[in-house]
């Protein structure tokens, strides 16, 4: 059975196609998935609330493409400024990482940040 989201997003054919298949969580496992791949999950039938989180990530140097917030509670990024600040941060800085490696300029940048 597809849900209706899901039907609002694929073709005629991708739904005749779609075979979803169950993964099974343990308690603290978590998945990884494109942010395009439909997914869901059953109905909690346990007692106990079912908790969940997002953590969105992106390239640096990806820029707003609206003005209205992204996130209900986030401050909006006007279009056109680079995705950064409090609820977009950084998550790898790769000159930071080939400076604490011992990159010198003369070297290439990529030798440093890939060293074991």
């Amino acid at each position: 059975m597809i849900c209706t989201r899901s039907r609002a997003v694929l073709t005629a054919e991708q739904q005749e196609q779609f075979k979803p298949v169950a993964i099974e969580l343990k308690a603290g496992e978590c998945s990884f998935h494109h942010p395009l791949m439909v997914h869901g999950s059953y109905e909690n039938r346990s007692d106990r609330p079912r908790r969940g989180a997002v953590i969105n990530v992106f390239r640096d140097g990806v820029c707003s493409a609206a003005n209205e917030p992204l996130l209900e509670g986030v401050p909006p990024i006007p279009a056109g400024e680079k995705m950064a600040g409090q609820f977009f941060p950084l998550l790898f800085d790769a000159v930071l990482t080939a400076i604490r490696k011992g990159f010198r300029p003369e070297a290439p940048l990529e030798r440093h940040i890939y060293r074991k």
